[in-house]
């Protein structure tokens, strides 16, 4: 079973060379994890970065930083939600 086509896996792999490439580690870290997903930056992350333990502390950066920021949206959407339609 194929989840990603060969184009659409070398597009993601382009989009994260042209981040790393422009921000560096903490770029591919802190925006990777949110426009492609943890899994997906770690996989690219691995093949491109030489530190990787400069790499992986970024994306755990990133990670918990978008985790609290999203869910910060989420519960203030629902009291929002809640203050219009009551």
């Amino acid at each position: 079973m194929r989840f990603y086509s060969e184009k659409r896996k070398q597009k993601k792999q382009n989009s994260s060379r042209r981040i790393l490439n422009k921000y560096g580690y903490a770029g591919l870290g802190l925006f990777g994890t949110l426009f492609f997903g943890q899994p997906v930056v770690m996989i690219i992350g691995m093949i491109l970065v030489k530190d990787k333990k400069k790499f992986v502390l970024w994306v755990t950066i990133g990670t918990i930083i978008w985790s609290i920021a999203l869910t910060a949206l989420g519960v203030y959407s629902i009291e929002l939600f809640e203050k219009i339609t009551s």
